[in-house]
């Protein structure tokens, strides 16, 4: 296991390079002149012409990325061309914000899924195991910012149950009621595709030996499930989550959008609105380190279910 996990840290700083060189292309290539959003719209061309200047924006394009891979490695990923404030700082403020929201997302489209999938699994083909396979098809069809919308409209206009925008106070001041719209409808997607593999895979360790030996001793239905078949059958969801990872950060953007939330793809889009090189480079960054982590973590989290696992 330490020989896998230095190997995938080596890695690392060769998908960050990639993920900086990418970001930075995309970015400086797109038409728009960050100087004159600056400068502002009535500037002359002189006053233009010397906050490009001040920016390093007349430099090559080669010679820009080097000073900025520089910065990068020393930690400094530049100042906000918005705010005027290290981004380092703001991506500070807003990282935690979305690692709240795409954490309960989390929880609550692996438990929802798993749960719901298990037992379509020992009804199968009874009435509540259709019933979850079409509900779970039509969450996985919808797209989150849509459900988010429906939400808002019910819960929130209608209903007044849950606030419809904004983060509000502390979580335990209250401000959890501001995250269970936004989380509930970014787990809802991948809810769905938990849901189907839990099924899928239940059903292929149901008939294995073990199980009928585990009930021919007594055992409870409940005990035979979450014993003996749920850890030899978590693998594959292990893997689903993993994968989708990406899905929570990417949909993270535009739930956060549609409800105010000040998280990091908020800020994201902002940035991009704004011609904001720093700011957007930085929360590419920061967005594809987490995915990396995350799926480091899970492929870690491996051997510890299944000890014949080799990561070597």
């Amino acid at each position: 296991m330490p020989t896998f996990v230095l190997r995938r840290l080596g890695m690392l700083p060769i998908v960050l390079f990639g993920v900086v060189l990418i970001s930075f292309l995309i970015v400086h290539l797109t038409p728009g002149d960050p100087a004159r959003l600056m400068a502002g719209e009535n500037a002359t061309e002189a006053a233009v012409a010397a906050v490009r200047q001040r920016l390093g924006l007349d430099d090559p394009l080669w010679t820009q990325f080097w000073r900025y891979l520089g910065d990068v490695v020393t930690g400094n990923l530049g100042g906000s061309l918005m705010t005027s404030q290290p981004v380092s700082s703001e991506i500070a403020q807003a990282l935690p914000q979305t690692a709240k929201l795409v954490g309960l997302a989390l929880l609550v489209s692996t438990i929802g899924g798993v749960v719901f999938g298990a037992l379509a699994a020992v009804r199968a083909g009874g009435v509540f195991d259709k019933a979850v396979m079409v509900a779970a098809l039509g969450g996985m069809s919808v797209p989150g910012f849509v459900i988010g919308l429906v939400f808002v409209v019910v819960f929130a206009v209608k209903l007044g149950w849950f606030p419809a925008f904004g983060s509000g106070a502390g979580f335990f001041q209250g401000g959890w009621r501001n995250v269970v719209l936004p989380a509930v409808a970014l787990g809802i997607g991948p809810m769905g595709s938990v849901a189907r593999m839990t099924r899928s895979t239940v059903l292929e360790v149901l008939p294995e030996d073990y199980v009928r030996t585990a009930r021919a001793r007594g055992l409870r239905e409940f005990a035979v499930v979450t014993k003996h078949v749920g850890k030899n059958a978590a693998i594959p969801i292990l893997t689903l989550i993993g994968l989708d990872i990406g899905y929570y950060l990417g949909g993270s953007v535009a739930i956060e959008v549609a409800f105010g939330w000040p998280g990091m793809g908020r800020l994201a889009v902002q940035a991009i609105l704004n011609k904001d090189f720093p700011t957007v480079q930085g929360t590419v960054m920061v967005f594809a380190l987490g995915y990396v982590v995350i799926n480091l973590v899970v492929d870690l989290m491996y051997a510890w279910l299944d000890p014949r696992v080799r990561l070597s």
